[in-house]
């Protein structure tokens, strides 16, 4: 009986500082507290974040100018200015879709807790803060707002969202005390796209429109696209969309954004459409090419009026000096003046210039193939670890040199592999068809179905067994546990709620429902 009562009273211990750790405390000196050390480490901070940074300089423009010159000219000068009107219409995305919930990722969640307790505090501007996390080290971006209805909205729209993709600025969590909300993401360090020296702007194209599929995919609409929407990740020369807040917010748009505005935008008022997302991907396109914004003027309206008075002539002025046939023919379809004929981006991505040539080895994909479905048939609480360790801690795991063979499997931008893309890609690779049904009816033996996300990808090259060492670990143990006593079934749900069952199941073999220190360092073993 002492037994049973000691590990009783363990866990309702435990159970209630798990509760207590969601609770905000210090609520009458908090803000205070949080303002006094941002405004301190502000005066005292030596180089300010190259992610913080305002906008760098301009890069050197090619003789372009005198070329839009000229095309404006030959359409003659621009009609008289009309004013269009403005409304700030909502985006014809319904936030409630949750079709997102099934893939495997680690839930966005709220948190009632103090800065402090969480992040040491690198470097403040404006609204935005350079975090470092206490326990792993990394750094995070933090983006504060008024706790007012506004941001309360836009926190319901991304709990609800779930937005994961490798081609976003991903939200990790968000962070609510008195008067705050800070959204914390994804540091990288970056560059600008139009600042930037662009040799291959097919790929980038290509990587653009993937990020903006997927959004469209889950019913959401961009409205604010621009060259400014993207960076470029320095370490690995892949773009990163930055301004999801943006979307799902809705502010009045800036002059920079209404020069990529489609000529329908234009002359029916701020209208949310994909295809209007196809003519801003499709005028980015020509950016990368020129370095340059091609459309002018010293007021919104007259910027309007540019663009429905010369843009034929001002896009065709510059597809006509790019060299890439096929490159230019893409941006042709994405800028058909007229709505309905613009060029979708689910057949964007497929067009011929994003076609690679290169055959991979058969021997090479047989691995990946085997590896995926390897992970699938080991325990949810490992996946969920794992997947866990990928993204939280600093480990010698590059995930975007991982990544590109799964973007060449998943055809149709949805972060999944269905059979069918399997199938094609296999094709495109020299594989025959007896071959592929040996490997598919292999799979299916031991397997529900032939599919897979990104995450179980990426989860399934990681080998947890050989590239963790003791300090890692006991980082990941320390974040996940409560007084380093154990990790829960509590907070495995809350970062995982779509693998809610299975994790229920599984954490009945564990005494007491918890997961301690030399049984993670077992699981994380396998």
């Amino acid at each position: 009986m002492g037994v049973c009562t000691s590990h009783s009273q363990k866990q309702r211990k435990i159970k209630e500082e798990e509760k207590n750790d969601t609770i905000q405390q210090n609520k009458n000196s908090n803000n205070d507290t949080l303002k006094a050390n941002i405004e301190n480490v502000y005066k005292h901070s030596k180089s300010p974040s190259s992610q913080l940074s305002q906008q760098g300089n301009q890069k050197q423009k090619i003789d372009m100018g005198m070329i839009l010159d000229v095309g404006r000219r030959k359409r003659g000068s621009v009609q008289t200015e009309k004013k269009s009107q403005y409304s700030q219409e909502k985006s014809e995305y319904s936030n409630k879709n949750k079709s997102n919930k099934k893939t495997f990722k680690v839930n966005i969640a709220l948190k009632q807790v103090p800065l402090q307790q969480c992040y040491e505090i690198l470097n403040y501007k404006e609204q935005n803060v350079q975090l470092r996390h206490l326990i792993t080290k990394k750094l995070r971006i933090g983006t504060l707002y008024e706790n007012n209805s506004l941001s309360k909205e836009l926190v319901k729209q991304i709990l609800e969202l779930q937005l994961f993709h490798p081609r976003l600025q991903n939200i990790i969590e968000i962070l609510e005390f008195d008067n705050q909300i800070l959204i914390v993401k994804e540091h990288f360090e970056n560059k600008e796209l139009i600042a930037s020296q662009i040799e291959n702007q097919t790929e980038i194209l290509k990587q653009i429109i993937e990020i903006i599929e997927y959004l469209h995919q889950k019913n959401i609409i961009h409205g604010y696209l621009n060259i400014s929407s993207f960076r470029i990740c320095s370490q690995t020369e892949k773009i990163k969309l930055i301004d999801i807040e943006k979307i799902l917010s809705k502010p009045k748009h800036t002059e920079e954004e209404i020069q990529y505005f489609s000529p329908e935008a234009c002359n029916k008022g701020n209208i949310y459409t994909k295809q209007r997302d196809c003519w801003a991907i499709g005028i980015i396109g020509l950016e990368l090419f020129t370095n340059q914004h091609l459309f002018h003027g010293d007021s919104i309206e007259s910027i309007q009026q540019d663009i429905i008075s010369n843009h034929e002539i001002i896009i065709q002025t510059v597809i006509n000096q790019i060299s890439n046939i096929q490159y230019s023919e893409l941006l042709k379809l994405l800028l058909s003046s007229k709505q309905k004929n613009r060029l979708s981006l689910q057949s964007a991505s497929s067009h011929i210039c994003f076609q690679s040539k290169q055959v991979i080895s058969k021997k090479r994909i047989n691995q990946l193939i085997k590896k995926v479905f390897q992970l699938k048939k080991k325990s949810c609480i490992y996946q969920c670890l794992a997947l866990f360790i990928i993204k939280n801690i600093n480990i010698d795991f590059n995930e975007d040199r991982e990544n590109q063979l799964f973007y060449e499997m998943d055809a149709s931008n949805d972060g999944k592999v269905s059979k069918t893309e399997l199938m094609e890609f296999m094709k495109k690779n020299k594989f025959t068809e007896d071959e592929i049904i040996s490997q598919f009816l292999e799979i299916e033996k031991q397997n529900d179905g032939i599919c897979f996300d990104y995450n179980e990808y990426i989860t399934s090259l990681f080998e947890t067994s050989t590239c963790l060492i003791e300090d890692q670990l006991q980082d990941a143990f320390s974040q996940l546990s409560y007084s380093n006593q154990g990790i829960t079934l509590g907070k495995m749900i809350s970062l995982f709620p779509h693998r809610e069952n299975q994790l229920k199941i599984e954490f009945n073999e564990f005494q007491d429902k918890i997961i301690t220190y030399p049984i993670f360092k077992q699981i994380m073993g396998q």
